[in-house]
């Protein structure tokens, strides 16, 4: 994944799991859970509204099949909005140098 000038890199959790969501410039973004990669838009088009940008279902024993989805809150996903079950979780941002 190529990182810089225009990336922007969030960071929380929910229920254990890490959840990372980067975008790079106005090209590309992508959403991973746990290190992995679980889903990625190219090119980087801003969804407003109720249309996830990105989206993954996570699997465990303790809490079954739960939906993360990622909205952009300002066009070009400057901003954005991570919600787990439809309730928003805390996102740090992390601006790589």
């Amino acid at each position: 994944m190529p990182m810089g000038s225009g990336s922007r890199v969030w960071s929380g959790h929910f229920e254990g799991h890490e959840v990372r969501v980067v975008t790079c410039g106005l090209l590309r973004a992508w959403l991973f859970i746990d290190g992995e990669c679980l889903d990625r838009r190219s090119p980087l088009l801003a969804r407003r509204g109720k249309v996830p940008l990105l989206s993954a279902r996570v699997s465990s024993a303790h809490h079954g099949v739960t939906m993360v989805e990622v909205f952009s809150r300002a066009i070009w996903a400057r901003k954005i909005d991570v919600h787990v079950r439809g309730k928003s979780i805390k996102m740090d941002l992390h601006v790589p140098v």
